[in-house]
């Protein structure tokens, strides 16, 4: 059977002011409509906007009954949070501690069975220099053993050919 996933938000009405964000307060009414649309898996979003109330990382528990009382699996992460505060031009303390986070949302994407995180390098995020292709390369070095010992893929987003394609090829980025 083919399966459909959507990305979170589609089911219900966008949050004020956002054109894509973690749905805060419906979040869960998702879960209850997908089977009927019929929807198989959701591209669950961490975001800043959503951060403080994202059960992800506030109370996965209750993410992992919601999920498993509809039937509906999360299968991958968009780490948007990484467009508000991006590892490209910040402090470098800055920079460790959102790499520290990402060690965590891989480790919280194993426990919630996702298979991979996608992360944006759009907007205030985009690579643009050769210093910030750099970082780039250090933070996915930074990270792969973490997602090596998940199992959890990392994949990155960018509105034209990533430049650093050539150096990170799709096995050297799998676990």
């Amino acid at each position: 059977m083919t399966k459909i996933g959507i990305m979170q938000g589609r089911l219900v009405p966008p949050e004020p002011g956002h054109f894509q964000a973690f749905p805060r307060d419906r979040w869960a009414d998702e879960f209850a409509l997908a089977p009927q649309v019929p929807i198989s898996y959701i591209e669950w979003i961490y975001d800043l906007y959503g951060a403080d109330v994202n059960p992800l990382t506030n109370d996965i528990g209750l993410l992992q009954s919601v999920a498993a009382d509809s039937g509906v699996e999360i299968r991958s992460l968009c780490a948007d949070y990484f467009m508000d505060r991006p590892f490209l031009r910040c402090a470098d303390s800055e920079c460790q501690e959102r790499l520290d986070l990402l060690h965590e949302l891989l480790r919280l994407a194993k426990q919630v069975a996702m298979k991979r995180i996608v992360l944006p390098f759009v907007d205030a995020s985009k690579i643009e220099t050769q210093e910030d292709r750099q970082t780039v390369i250090r933070v996915l070095q930074g990270v792969l053993p973490t997602a090596r010992e998940t199992g959890v893929e990392l994949h990155w987003r960018r509105r034209s050919r990533p430049p650093i394609s050539r150096v990170y090829s799709t096995s050297f980025l799998r676990p």
